[in-house]
């Protein structure tokens, strides 16, 4: 026998799928304040100067993939549809992968912050020149033009009107974001237009071929 929650709320719905909407809604809750955490402590450390980056040869595409896999639960459980073009073919970058997982993690989350009515981010990634390129793409309320050139200073919010509590964040994602890139030797770019999204790009440098053959240990003596 299946047994009917009693609260007056919804009798008609069974138990196991509220508690299962309640859980969804926790671990969401749970995943943005967690990100909020983060990019609080990381300022922090940028502030003081005691930031450190540990460089390794990493493959983007795996990296990306599992950026996306580690955010589709939050974005579908709001009623996103996350869709990516993601070059297999690119080249190793030497990164942070930590570091990179926070730049796509909080472009992401800017992405389902400010989209509203149509629900929609899509991630690409592909080689231009000397460089790799990373674009997020949403189709939400857009920047006015005004404001493009103080979306990455701290505590910058692009609108202030919106409710702290239904929005989340500090106004940190995006500088911290650009602080990132700048500290892997890129650069990071937007496009908006208003009432129609934005895209966020940023692009990582391809390491000469010198900088990818092993190190010699030269022997004493």
């Amino acid at each position: 026998m299946q047994i009917r929650a009693t609260n007056g709320k919804d009798a008609s719905e069974p138990v196991p799928a509220r508690a299962e909407q309640y859980f969804g809604i926790i671990r969401r809750e749970c995943d943005r304040l967690g990100r909020l955490i983060e990019n609080v402590l990381n300022f922090a450390k940028i502030e003081r100067g005691v930031t450190q980056y540990h460089f390794e040869f990493e493959e983007p595409a795996a990296l990306l993939h599992l950026a996306l896999d580690s955010f589709r639960a939050h974005a579908e459980g709001q009623g996103f549809k996350l869709t990516h073009e993601i070059a297999e073919d690119l080249p190793e970058l030497r990164l942070d992968a930590d570091a990179f997982m926070q730049v796509m993690l909080n472009l992401l989350g800017n992405a389902v912050k400010y989209s509203a009515t149509l629900k929609e981010i899509h991630v690409r990634a592909w080689r231009e020149g000397a460089r790799v390129a990373i674009a997020v793409a949403d189709r939400g309320m857009g920047i006015p033009p005004a404001a493009v050139k103080k979306i990455f200073q701290e505590f910058y919010r692009v609108d202030q009107r919106l409710h702290t509590e239904q929005q989340g964040g500090m106004g940190l994602g995006l500088t911290l974001t650009k602080n990132i890139v700048e500290a892997h030797g890129g650069e990071i770019r937007v496009e908006s237009e208003l009432g129609r999204g934005s895209t966020f790009t940023f692009y990582l440098p391809v390491p000469s071929a010198d900088a990818m053959q092993p190190q010699k240990v030269l022997a004493a003596g």
